[in-house]
Formats: structure tokens, sequence, C-alpha cells
């Protein structure tokens, strides 16, 4: 199962992450169990995403580059 938390909903889903990923174009991995939606990322601090509501998630060294690069192509 997949659990997907918004800004105001939790949804349970019986998918991958990868399925999910290749469904919404703004979602990009992040950890071998996350994906994050790039355009609500605050900030990036060595190896965790900021997010609203005070929720952060962790980075892994695999997927730090993608996010990095996924991050400036966004502030531009």
């Amino acid at each position: 199962d997949v659990i997907l938390h918004t800004t105001s909903n939790v949804f349970v889903e019986r998918t991958s992450l990868n399925e999910i990923s290749k469904r919404l174009p703004v979602f990009y991995s992040a950890h071998k169990s996350y994906i994050v939606n790039i355009n609500k990322v605050l900030s990036l601090r060595i190896n965790e995403l900021f997010l609203p509501n005070n929720v952060t998630i962790p980075v892994s060294r695999s997927y730090l580059t993608n996010i990095k690069k996924k991050l400036l192509e966004i502030a531009r």
C-alpha cells in the first residue's frame, strides 16, 4: 500500500510508488520509500527536504543529484 499525504487529506492506494510517479509528473523520488511533489518543497538541507506543516523527508544519496536538479529547474 502507498500512503499519500496531501495538505488536507491522507489516502491509501494499492499501487507502487513508481506507478504514482508516472501518473503525477511533479512527483520525484527522494528515497526508496518516498516520493515528493517538487512544487511543495520549501528547502533542501544536506539530506532532508522541508515541506509545509513542519514535514521533513529524507533524501538518499542516490536521489540527491536529481532532486537538486529539479529544484533548480523550478527556481528559474
